[in-house]
């Protein structure tokens, strides 16, 4: 998550695995092969032809965008689009199943120490109070 971070941009995509029918922020750990397309990047950890691998839950991943300074604005909705692409390949079928995600995030600006923050308020408009008044019951 850090080489997110590290390049400071404004939006990111992230599509990964994740485990099913687990609730809050878990990690499963497990041994991957590196031999073959399919598995797991060799990379100065691997020893031999293999190396850890983790598989977060959904709840892990907005955490851990969270703690980058990142926040969840968009889910792709992938069992509504693939609907409408029917002929896609099998290994697509993956995003139905829930075993991959892809979100979109956004960078949190938070305003610097010492400043304040602006903030919003909704502010009730003449129509709204005449209209509030016709449906209350007091």
């Amino acid at each position: 998550m850090s080489g997110i971070a590290s390049t400071g941009a404004e939006y990111v995509i992230v599509d990964t695995r994740v485990l099913q029918d687990v609730e809050g922020p878990l990690i499963e750990m497990k041994v991957e092969n590196v031999v073959g397309e399919a598995f797991a990047v060799k990379d100065r950890y691997t020893i031999g032809n293999r190396v850890i691998s983790a598989v977060p839950s959904e709840a892990a991943v907005v955490l851990m965008l969270q703690a980058i300074g990142y926040e969840v604005d968009h889910r792709t909705d992938w069992t509504r689009l693939l609907a409408q692409y029917p002929d896609a390949p099998g290994v697509i079928r993956q995003y139905t199943s829930g075993k991959r995600i892809t979100f979109r995030a956004r960078k949190i600006h938070r305003p610097a120490a010492g400043t304040s923050s602006t903030r919003t308020a909704a502010v009730p408009t003449s129509s709204m109070v005449s209209e509030a008044k016709t449906h209350s019951h007091c």
